[in-house]
């Protein structure tokens, strides 16, 4: 080719050489018309070879050209031109590629299959394109697209070829088809729910001249164009149902809840929690979903791209979760167990359950104890066992479970049993404990008790028994030897019904004949325990089957309710003693009325009479008067409690008056002792009236020791806890000064315990006790707000235990009254007496006018009212409490309407507490108690006059 060149370059530097080119370019054009219409009618499917390329076509296209190209003889496949672009590509020089054919830049394996198509292409005579795997100097393979055509060169027909590396944009090609098939397969097997959807014209949005008309637009016209399988599933439409549906159709059933999320999505709230979707079959669903609004280039909206997930089962879990939290905090509080759950890399820990109940703090003041602060509470005996524990298990990652001393609100120390268990991380390192601390004060004081006493543990669990078809005892756990008092030694193989139910031997048979007719029984049963005594059990039966479905035993559950059965009793008790009560108060009221004016009368007449018999007879009367007037007191005392007031008092002071007295009076082989704890509180009580519970209590163990014996007084404090109320019914929680009075006399059977306190009952000979000295006790405990209980057996003495509630306020000194001064003579004062008996009136009305008084009466509350308006000067006004139509408490109301510095008495046998305070209100100036001596009627009178003049 470069020789070739040369030569037309010397030619064409002469006009004649010019001629020459141009001459046979004529006649090479002309031969090859001619051969061309010779050929028509027989080759006219053959395609003619180009013009021969000239110089400028050369180096313009082909030589400076930056794609590989060459010309290859299709003969003999030899390369007879190459540019620069190829021989850099593939590594060869011009020369060399000149000496090379075109298989040479084949990988072999590739060398047949391009010869075939050689020959098939030279054949055709057409242009080829192609893509070939390529081969450098180097030996590095890539992939060329050829685009090849038929040339002449240099007068022999050739093919010109331009290779293109197509190697990085098949990669890309591949890559991208990878990607679009993962995009699909993600899109389409997701579990998220995605969805395209689109308007058919964009619309502005944000700078919308009418927001609610575009939102409009929006929800009626965007429509679903794309959704995965996970989307059709969630609202259970198929594909064809699905596209083309638009926001107003998804939410039809709530047009505006759409509006309001859709706004705030298109707003920029992206992430949106819908609660408000709809199935195809109506049924609601949770949805959580990103929702990106999609805008052009303009800034107009175009539609959404959104991720959703149904999480309607994850919610129902959610509530499930809730509700189970919220019946595990309810079952926590009530279980009386404390719960936390410990961060260990911080040391919080979060408290739930019975707090207060088990530790005093409220649950405010307990969240701020953390791990530091827990160990702190510890009792500082039991702290470094319990801390070194816990440190062990952490470290072991193994459940934690110790019993130690934990500081009360209170200060003093309750037992807990503290079980916790560790979660752990990957690399096995506890991070979070889980455990309960439960107050086992009570159970370790029984424990200890039980170790003194050598007894049965396993007390607080029922008891479980197993027995064959014959009624056999096969299992007899620790309980059942607590409730019942036979060993496991005693009962083991022998029939039940004949060791403890002999009175009882058709109902358990019925029993069993019922369980093994349908499979189970419950009922409460009274079985006798070992030692002869009853017990009451809530039973469970239950028919077990071997592992062919056949009957094998029966399992019976038994829980010991005879407690609670004592309980109810005791509490029925005290239903039918406030009944009497209320009986008794009525009966007293009246006698009241009648002994007041006979106890006047009898002074009246003593202090005429001069005949020393009749004097004689008058007293006796008076003794028989006053006797009864005692006995309604103490009545009054058992129906109503107390009319007086209530201050603080400390115990010791009232108990060491008592025992100076009682060591002077009972007989001296009688020992009393007295035992009194440090740092008693004070009770909020009436003294006098605690002086007669004691003395009440130390006269019937008197009376209960004959030939002698013990009389112990104990006073000590205690608090009690919720348990505590659950085993007295009148017990609240809160701490209590605790009154023992026990003896050892002759004791009490079951039978008298459970009337003891009920009026009128005595085991007394007859004129030596009226029956009234317990009730009376049992009244005035339960109106200073607290209660009492009794142990005793017959021949082992008897102990009471009374429970006064703790004044809140400490360090008051109680009060103690001043005796009255000595009644003096009245001075022509008016004095209103307003009663509803007329002998009560009468009398009093006579006794104070021999005072040298002057005396107005009146028969009720209206009568009294008038005769004050039209009366003047009137000082002093008694009033009876309880009188029918407008009563005391109303009367005096009125009266202080009338006149503000009236001295007002009120007269009763009976004041309750709330009639106290309403009388204080309308500053009544004192009270005088029915049946009234004539000396305390004008004591009182005398003190109230004394109170108008000082």
């Amino acid at each position: 080719m470069g020789s070739a060149s040369k030569r037309r370059k010397r030619a064409a530097a002469t006009p004649s050489a010019q001629s020459r080119t141009k001459a046979q370019g004529a006649t090479k054009a002309r031969s090859a018309s001619l051969h061309t219409r010779s050929s028509r009618s027989t080759a006219r499917r053959r395609t003619a070879l180009p013009p021969v390329v000239d110089r400028t076509f050369y180096e313009g296209l082909f030589e400076h050209n930056p794609t590989p190209m060459w010309v290859y003889d299709e003969k003999t496949l030899r390369f007879i031109a190459v540019n620069k672009a190829a021989c850099q590509r593939y590594g060869y020089s011009k020369k060399e590629f000149l000496t090379m054919t075109i298989a040479e830049i084949r990988p072999p394996e590739t060398v047949a299959a391009m010869l075939q198509k050689a020959k098939e292409i030279r054949r055709q005579k057409k242009a080829y394109t192609g893509l070939w795997q390529h081969r450098t100097k180097s030996g590095e393979v890539f992939t060329a697209e050829i685009h090849s055509h038929r040339v002449r060169f240099h007068g022999q027909p050739g093919r010109l070829v331009i290779a293109f590396d197509v190697s990085q944009r098949l990669k890309l090609e591949h890559d991208i088809l990878q990607r679009e098939r993962q995009l699909n397969l993600f899109f389409q097997q997701a579990l998220d729910g995605f969805y395209f959807m689109m308007l058919d014209n964009p619309i502005e949005w944000h700078n919308a001249p009418d927001k609610e008309a575009a939102l409009d637009y929006i929800l009626h016209h965007e429509r679903m164009v794309e959704a995965n399988d996970a989307m059709l599933a969630q609202y259970g439409l198929s594909r064809e149902e699905f596209i083309g549906r638009t926001p107003a159709d998804f939410y039809a059933h709530n047009l505006d809840y759409a509006r309001r999320i859709w706004r705030e999505n298109l707003d920029g709230e992206a992430y949106l929690m819908v609660t408000d979707e709809r199935r195809a079959d109506g049924t609601q669903i949770w949805i959580e979903g990103h929702y990106i609004p999609l805008f052009n280039e303009e800034g107009k909206f175009i539609g959404h791209f959104g991720i959703q997930r149904d999480i309607t089962e994850r919610k129902k879990a959610e509530e499930a979760l809730r509700q189970s939290e919220e019946r595990y905090r309810i079952a926590a509080e009530n279980t009386g167990q404390l719960i936390y759950d410990l961060d260990i890399s911080s040391g919080k820990i979060n408290w739930v359950g019975a707090i207060e109940q088990v530790s005093g703090f409220t649950p405010e003041e307990f969240a701020q104890i953390d791990l530091r602060t827990w160990e702190e509470m510890i009792h500082p005996e039991d702290r470094a066992a319990a801390t070194y524990a816990l440190h062990e298990a952490m470290k072991a990652g193994k459940p934690y479970n110790e019993i130690y001393r934990f500081r009360h609100k209170d200060g003093h120390y309750i037992y807990v049993e503290d079980n916790g268990d560790f979660l752990l991380d990957a690399q096995g390192k506890a991070y979070r404990m889980i455990g309960t601390m439960k107050d086992i004060t009570e159970r370790k004081k029984i424990e200890e008790m039980l170790r003194e006493q050598a007894t049965l543990l396993d007390k607080v669990h029922d008891a479980v028994i197993i027995r064959d078809l014959n009624d056999r005892v096969q299992y007899w756990n620790r309980s059942a030897e607590r409730i019942y008092g036979y060993s496991a030694e005693e009962v083991i193989g022998k029939p039940l019904i004949e060791t403890f139910w002999q009175k009882s031997h058709l109902n358990a048979q019925y029993i069993i004949d019922t369980v093994l007719r349908e499979g189970y029984w419950s009922g409460e049963l009274r079985v006798s325990h070992k030692s002869g005594r009853e017990v009451i059990v809530d039973s469970r039966w239950t028919l077990m089957h071997d592992a062919h479905g056949n009957p094998k035993s029966i399992i019976t559950t038994d829980t010991d309710i005879t407690e609670k059965k004592r309980l109810e009793v005791q509490f029925l008790r005290a239903q039918r003693l406030d009944s009497l009560g209320r009986l008794s108060g009525s009966i007293a009221h009246d006698l009241n009325n009648i002994f007041s004016p006979m106890m006047l009368s009898l002074e009246l007449l003593a202090a005429r009479t001069t005949d020393e018999k009749s004097r004689h007879w008058l007293a006796t009367v008076s003794q028989s008067v006053e006797r009864g007037a005692d006995l309604v007191r103490q009545i009054l005392l058992f129906s109503r409690g107390s009319d007086s007031l209530l201050r603080p008092v400390k115990v010791t002071d009232v108990l060491q008056e008592l025992v100076t007295f009682l060591k002077d009076t009972f007989p001296k082989n009688i020992d009393i002792l007295v035992y009194t704890a440090d740092d008693l509180p004070l009770i909020q009580a009436d003294a006098t009236q605690i002086y007669q519970v004691l003395l009440n209590l130390a006269v019937n163990a008197r009376d209960a020791m004959p030939n002698g014996g013990e009389l112990t007084f104990r006073l000590e404090s205690a608090f009690l806890s919720a348990t505590d109320t659950t085993i007295h019914i009148d017990a609240k929680i809160g701490r209590y000064v605790v009154i023992t009075v026990s003896d050892t006399g002759v004791g009490m059977s079951p039978e008298v315990l459970d009337k003891i306190f009920e009026p009128f009952f005595t085991t007394k000979e007859v004129g030596k006790g009226t029956g009234l000295g317990l009730s009376t006790v049992f009244s005035i405990v339960k109106h200073h707000g607290g209660f009492l209980s009794v142990y005793s057996e017959v021949g082992k003495g008897t102990s009471f235990k009374i429970y006064l509630p703790a004044w809140s306020e400490a360090g008051e000194k109680s009060s103690v009254g001043t005796a009255p001064p000595e009644a003096a003579n009245g001075n022509g004062e008016k004095i209103l007496i307003i009663d509803d008996e007329e002998m009560v009136r009468e009398t009093t009305k006579l006794a104070l006018e021999k005072k040298g008084y002057r005396v107005l009466t009146a028969a009720g509350g209206a009568d009294a009212l008038a005769l004050f308006k039209q009366q003047k000067g009137i000082v002093v006004a008694i009033v009876d409490m309880t009188m029918p139509g407008m009563d005391g408490t109303e009367l005096v109301h009125e009266l202080r309407k009338l006149s503000p510095n009236l001295k007002i008495i009120a007269a009763s046998g009976l004041i309750d507490s709330e009639r106290l305070a309403s009388l204080k209100r309308d500053n009544v100036a004192t009270f005088l108690h029915k049946p009234f001596e004539l000396s305390k009627l004008c004591q009182i009178v005398a003190e109230v006059l004394s109170l108008r003049t000082s």
